[in-house]
């Protein structure tokens, strides 16, 4: 999320459909809670959660100028 709210496009790859979509709900969640809190506007947080592209693969990750890991 930090790149995502830096304005920088995030690819976020799984392979597990299930875990993705628990990770993308999680991130939604963090962002609405940020904006009832007015942290941030209700847009920023829609166009922050749409700088996250979930993805399977890997196509796209050669052009990436950072590629983080997380465990």
């Amino acid at each position: 999320m930090t790149y995502a709210n830096a304005g920088i496009p995030v690819m976020l790859q799984e392979q597990d459909d299930e875990r993705m979509a628990s990770a993308m709900s999680r991130i939604r969640d963090a962002y609405r809670k940020a904006a009832r809190r007015d942290r941030m506007t209700e847009e920023d947080a829609v166009r922050r959660c749409g700088m996250i592209s979930p993805t399977r693969g890997y196509a796209g990750f050669d052009r990436a100028g950072i590629v983080v890991e997380a465990v």
